[in-house]
């Protein structure tokens, strides 16, 4: 991309300028818990697409957009797509209350609940609590309800000496114990938590106070212990600055703060983090994603141009307040959408879309828009693109299918390899 000049001061790595900061507001709690809940209009309904983890009744994968139709008397709120599992936020359409259903692969109890796997089934430990977000780990999950409690479950695992062991869920347990159903989390009791987000076997919770947390396989991140059983305890990352909004990869984070700056910590085996460097040394503690800085202009009234960023296995979209969208990181199936494959790209490249997008989705190797008109696009690793075959696409490409006619796309969500679609008709 062309670079721009930029003679303005940056901070030091850790370190921000406070003076313009403004209290974070609640984020990431869906549009259409505010629009449609309760409403008997513009009920949303659930479609997903891939290989894995569909909710559809005789149907382990879809090159095209299925309607999950065990929820068809629901009305979607949110939707989160994982590895191999997925949970959705919903309200009946004769009633206010909300639920999560959870399906898919049910390691380490990850759905949080007993019975079928394969479709859609409530989790009822969690009726009442008014869930807002979800998200989901290789073999955890993690649900924030409207009064900032964390509730989780599963189990959280790590990669030692080119395998995998138990870490445990909770510290003074056995490891191999999976925690069945919900958990309150009183560790962050005296916090209010305004989003979560999680790697594989990381979970992150940010608080009204611009504050990060974070507990499981944190060696990636740094954080204040003394000893194993911390790490499943929250711990604050090191971030000597407000944070607004946080994004998980499958073993990196990055942190946009008040002043819209960037942060990442983690893995960065494909120079996902940003760092403008010659290697891609894996980071335990928040570093500046540099590369950003020529899109981070602030216009006259202060306000930074970042919109939101989505994280993949290792890559990540960023998108621009007016539209534009950026990508960086791992690119061997194409999954940056700027043409050509490449193990990857250092600095950010421009994706062409040739309208206003506004929304994006990262899944392991695939990338998700929505346009301002409703158009959908998708690139990357072939099966999860909704197209009529398996083939990679190295560019976006619009997704059309007759399943959606009459519908229009409201959020799009991708997981592992597959993707998921609430619209409403």
């Amino acid at each position: 991309m062309a670079r721009k000049s930029a003679n303005k001061k940056r901070p030091r790595d850790g370190d921000c300028n406070q003076k313009k900061t403004k209290r974070p507001r609640m984020q990431h709690i869906p549009v259409l818990s505010q629009v449609n809940e309760g409403k008997k209009s513009n009920i949303a309904s659930l479609f997903v697409f891939g290989n894995e983890a569909l909710g559809v009744e005789g149907k382990e994968k879809s090159n095209k957009p299925v309607l999950v139709t065990n929820l068809e008397d629901q009305n979607i709120l949110d939707f989160t797509a994982g590895l191999q599992h997925n949970a959705a936020i919903v309200t009946s359409r004769h009633t206010r209350g909300r639920h999560l259903y959870t399906w898919g692969n049910n390691d380490d109890n990850v759905l949080g609940r007993e019975g079928d796997d394969g479709l859609a089934e409530v989790v009822e430990e969690l009726d009442g609590k008014a869930i807002v977000q979800v998200s989901t780990g290789e073999y955890h999950m993690a649900a924030l309800s409207n009064k900032g409690h964390v509730f989780s479950w599963g189990n959280y695992r790590q990669h030692k000496d080119d395998a995998d062991s138990y870490l445990g869920f909770k510290s003074g347990r056995d490891p191999s114990e999976n925690q069945p159903t919900p958990e309150y989390l009183e560790e962050l009791e005296e916090h209010y938590v305004i989003q979560i987000s999680s790697t594989n076997n990381t979970t992150l919770a940010l608080t009204d106070k611009g504050e990060v947390f974070e507990w499981g396989d944190i060696r990636y991140g740094k954080v204040s212990r003394r000893n194993t059983g911390a790490l499943l305890v929250p711990n604050r990352v090191l971030l000597n600055c407000k944070v607004q909004a946080v994004y998980s990869g499958s073993n990196h984070n990055l942190a946009l703060t008040t002043d819209g700056l960037v942060y990442g910590w983690g893995a960065n085996s494909k120079f996902q983090l940003g760092l403008g460097l010659k290697n891609n040394r894996d980071r335990d503690r928040p570093q500046r994603v540099k590369v950003l800085d020529d899109l981070i202009e602030l216009d006259d009234s202060g306000d930074h141009p970042i919109q939101e960023i989505a994280c993949g296995a290792e890559h990540n979209l960023i998108l621009l307040k007016n539209g534009d969208l950026f990508a960086f990181g791992g690119n061997e199936y194409g999954q940056l959408g700027i043409g050509g494959t490449s193990d990857h790209e250092k600095e950010p490249q421009q994706v062409e879309i040739g309208e206003e997008v506004v929304q994006v989705a990262a899944g392991e190797w695939h990338s998700v828009a929505l346009t301002a008109s409703g158009k959908l696009y998708a690139w990357g690793k072939g099966g999860a693109l909704g197209q009529s075959n398996n083939q990679d696409k190295d560019t976006p490409t619009e997704v059309t299918d007759k399943a959606l006619n009459g519908w229009t796309i409201v959020k799009v969500t991708a997981g592992n390899s597959h993707t998921g679609l609430i619209a409403t008709n």
